[in-house]
C-alpha cells in the first residue's frame, strides 16, 4: 500500500480492507457464470464504493464552517454497514451453493468481518 494519502481515514485499517474487498469482489465476479453475474453483479460492484463512501463520510476533515454534524456522520457509517449486511448475504449465497470462485469468496468474508468490526469500534468523529 502506498503512503501516498490525502486524508487521514485511508489510514483506518477498515479503509484498506475495503480496497482489498474491491479487488476481491473483481475476481469473484469475473468467475461466475455470466447469469449469475447479470443478476448480482452491480450490487456487488457497488457495494465496495458505497462502503467507502460511508467509511470517508463519517470521518470527513472539513473546515470547521463546512462540518457535519455527528447525525449526518452516523448517517454514512449507517449505509457503510447496511452495504455491508447485503454483500454478505450475497457471498454467503454464492459460497453455499458453491458458485464462483471458493477462496476468493472466503477473503471477501473475512474482509467484511474486519470492514464491520473496525466500523463499530470507530465512531463518527464529533462536529
Amino acid at each position: 500500500m502506498s503512503d501516498d494519502v490525502l486524508y487521514e481515514w485511508e489510514r483506518l485499517p477498515e479503509y484498506r480492507a475495503t480496497q482489498q474487498l474491491a479487488r476481491s469482489t473483481g475476481r469473484i465476479l469475473t468467475s461466475l457464470p455470466k447469469r449469475v453475474r447479470l443478476m448480482i453483479g452491480r450490487t456487488m460492484l457497488r457495494g465496495p464504493i458505497l462502503i467507502a463512501r460511508g467509511i470517508a463520510g463519517a470521518n470527513a476533515e472539513l473546515p470547521p464552517d463546512e462540518e457535519l454534524t455527528t447525525h449526518e456522520r452516523e448517517l454514512f457509517r449507517t449505509s457503510a454497514l447496511e452495504a455491508i449486511v447485503l454483500l454478505r448475504d450475497a457471498y454467503r449465497l454464492l459460497r453455499d451453493g458453491r458458485i464462483g470462485s471458493q477462496p476468493d469468496l472466503l477473503v471477501a468474508l473475512d474482509l467484511l468481518e474486519r470492514i464491520e468490526a473496525g466500523l463499530r469500534s470507530h465512531q463518527p468523529r464529533a462536529a
